[in-house]
């Protein structure tokens, strides 16, 4: 009966190591997306302070 059903649908079983593959690179992807949240972050931290620090040295006054 289930397999009735699973060819109805158009869904195809997979093995174990399509399985495994399909899971590893679910997780590389984590790990991209994680390290470019990251980037992002410390961007996001860093430009405000960065764009102050060259008004404030530009708008200093030498003489």
């Amino acid at each position: 009966m289930e397999e009735k059903m699973l060819k109805d649908s158009g869904l195809l079983e997979m093995t174990s190591s399509e399985l495994c593959l399909r899971g590893g690179a679910s997780k590389a992807l984590e790990t991209i997306f994680t390290k470019v949240r990251y980037v992002i972050n410390f961007i996001a931290d860093y430009v405000p302070k960065f764009l102050k620090g060259i008004s404030d040295g530009f708008g200093l006054s030498i003489f």
